[in-house]
């Protein structure tokens, strides 16, 4: 037998209902006065409670001691009441959140029924499912193919009843009629493809949790974890992870540097030096001078030219030649310390920019 929910909105209903039961059967408890059909009981005043029933009239009479404790025993039957309606519209919600986010109906199947009370189970425990599990590689082992065995504890079919959940016709009294046991070690060996990263899944088939019988079994999924060479995880403590995490978002932040009367700016992808323009208005512009791509660069040196004495940073290109770039005293030594900085971190480390050079220039000069 299965029993097909709804689209919920009679579970949501009887959430909102439960919890204002809740809260009325807790109110006697947080307000300091006693209430008797909607007013408030003083100490000289008794309370007449009037039911009528077969043309009889019955009238009771109570002071304000024996209405408070009415009053609470009213309220501890409303939250008993207000709290199972509560959780059991809750529990009904959550089942139906979850069958919607799988794409199919929700089904509830009578597994077992005592007297007038039937047991329900959702059918998706009747359903193979999935284990998650962790396997640990060195990077040497991530990158190459390797074989590893992993441990992990999932519920397997219960040996009494063969996963049917039944022992005849009764419920199996082993598995109590799930037909699994409880999560129990297993290990299994399995082949490691070549090229994994951090995070990746491997996928085992059919050594999950099985459904019942004779449906197959669902699949392991393993996470791939980077360890180190003493077995440690690759990934930084928290508060190291942090820090990585903003080094690696700032890994690809420009540098710009002002000096005088130049902006040097460091980028992803080159570097662009620009010269300070005022208009007769007083407005600052800049405008380009240099801009040139990391491919396109062989090397950055200082150097002086031989028609002129001042030391400069030169760029010689790949295709041949130089071109200048800026004097050197366009910026301050800190200045030169982060565009060093920014250069070999941006052009991943090919070009390193010497600055001891600034004060013995000695590189290739025009012919």
């Amino acid at each position: 037998m299965a029993v097909t929910g709804s689209r919920g909105y009679g579970s949501w209903a009887l959430l909102v209902f439960g919890v204002l039961v809740f809260l009325g059967g807790l109110s006697p408890f947080l307000t300091s006065g006693v209430g008797c059909g909607g007013q408030r009981m003083t100490e000289s005043d008794t309370c007449v409670s009037t039911t009528v029933s077969a043309n009889h009239v019955h009238s009771r009479t109570s002071d304000l001691t024996q209405q408070r404790s009415a009053n609470r025993r009213l309220g501890v039957f409303g939250m008993v009441v207000g709290g199972a309606t509560a959780l059991g519209s809750g529990y009904m919600i959550r089942l139906q959140a979850r069958a919607r986010r799988e794409g199919r109906p929700l089904r509830l199947q009578v597994v077992g029924q005592r007297g007038r009370f039937a047991r329900l189970r959702p059918r998706r425990y009747d359903e193979p499912r999935h284990v998650r599990g962790v396997v640990r590689l060195r990077p040497a082992e991530a990158a190459a193919s390797t074989t590893k065995t992993v441990e992990y504890r999932a519920r397997v079919r219960c040996d009494h009843c063969h996963g049917t959940g039944k022992d005849g016709r009764k419920r199996c009294r082993v598995c109590r009629g799930s037909g699994l046991t409880g999560r129990v070690p297993q290990s299994v060996t399995i082949r490691v493809p070549a090229g994994m990263r951090d995070r990746s899944v491997v996928r085992v088939r059919g050594r999950g949790v099985p459904g019942r019988h004779p449906r197959p079994s669902g699949d392991l999924l393993l996470s791939v974890r980077l360890v180190s060479q003493g077995g440690a995880s690759s990934r930084p403590a928290p508060e190291r992870e942090r820090a990585a995490r903003e080094s690696t978002s700032s890994a690809a932040l420009p540098v710009t540097v002002t000096g005088n009367g130049v902006r040097f700016v460091v980028g992803p992808t080159g570097f662009l030096v620009q010269h300070e323009h005022r208009s007769a208005t007083g407005r600052r512009d800049w405008v380009d001078h240099v801009e040139l791509s990391w491919p396109d660069i062989a090397d950055l040196s200082f150097d002086s030219d031989r028609h002129d004495a001042v030391v400069a940073l030169y760029a010689v290109r790949a295709a041949g030649g130089r071109q200048h770039v800026v004097d050197s005293r366009a910026l301050s030594t800190a200045q030169w310390q982060d565009v060093a900085k920014g250069v070999e971190r941006l052009s991943g480390g090919r070009i390193i920019l010497d600055l001891s050079r600034r004060d013995r220039p000695g590189g290739p000069r025009d012919s």
